[in-house]
């Protein structure tokens, strides 16, 4: 397993106001990565995660306080085997591009990829300003790896 903080800078800041960036990381090369607070979220379960996000939230705020919404979710994508493997195949033929299929698999890590809509100004410079970073919040059961 890897270590690796929990929270992901803002890789993508627009100035439409749109901020783009992992919000975790499951796996890298096949690795499970742990985040800050020592935790293994598995990317199966990071995906189920995330189908309920996009149905249920889709808002951040600062810290996860639950008080007042200073974005909108814009785009999701949790990259998992099925999903690269599907982002390998050429529109247009249906064939699999074996090569990018290898490429993708190698380089793309397992986890959640989005952006958000950030509209009120301190939020928004605060990303600009690199001083914000995501972090998904969430509430689990600790299971232990036997």
């Amino acid at each position: 397993m890897t270590d690796v903080s929990g929270q992901y800078r803002v890789t993508k800041a627009a100035e439409a106001q749109n901020a783009y960036g992992w919000f975790n990381i499951a796996a890298r090369g096949g690795v499970d990565v742990i985040d800050a607070h020592g935790d293994v979220i598995h990317v199966d379960d990071l995906e189920a995660a995330s189908h309920e996000f996009v149905r249920e939230a889709r808002v951040s705020g600062v810290d996860h306080n639950g008080q007042d919404p200073d974005g909108h979710l814009i785009a999701s994508i949790v990259f998992t085997d099925d999903v690269i493997e599907a982002l390998s195949v050429d529109p247009a033929t249906g064939e699999l591009n074996g090569e990018l299929h290898d490429v993708m698999k190698r380089h793309i890590p397992r986890g959640w990829f989005g952006g958000f809509h950030v509209p009120q100004a301190d939020a928004w410079q605060a990303m600009k300003d690199g001083k914000a970073s995501f972090s998904i919040e969430g509430y689990a059961e600790e299971v232990e790896d036997v």
